[in-house]
């Protein structure tokens, strides 16, 4: 979520499953951009990236394969939105 519910581009993107997400939008026009972006750069595997270095203390798997991925990058603190 970025910068509140309130704003026209506002957004909620949030992992529900290793393969699935949930994304709520403010609009309609946000929300084929988010869809998009997720189609066109990358998707899952952006999602996971940016959501790891934007937590702060946790991050949970199915496993502890992606264990090295989540060390590498857990807390790197970056700002992200996913239809940029």
């Amino acid at each position: 979520m970025t910068n509140g519910l309130g704003r026209p581009d506002a957004h909620i993107v949030l992992p529900i499953s290793p393969i699935r997400i949930f994304v709520a939008a403010q609009t309609e026009e946000v929300l084929h951009r988010i869809n998009d972006k997720m189609q066109h750069g990358g998707g899952v595997q952006l999602l996971n990236n940016r959501l790891v270095r934007q937590a702060r203390k946790y991050v949970w798997a199915v496993d502890h394969k992606p264990l090295q991925f989540i060390e590498d990058r857990l807390g790197d603190k970056i700002r992200w939105c996913p239809w940029e």
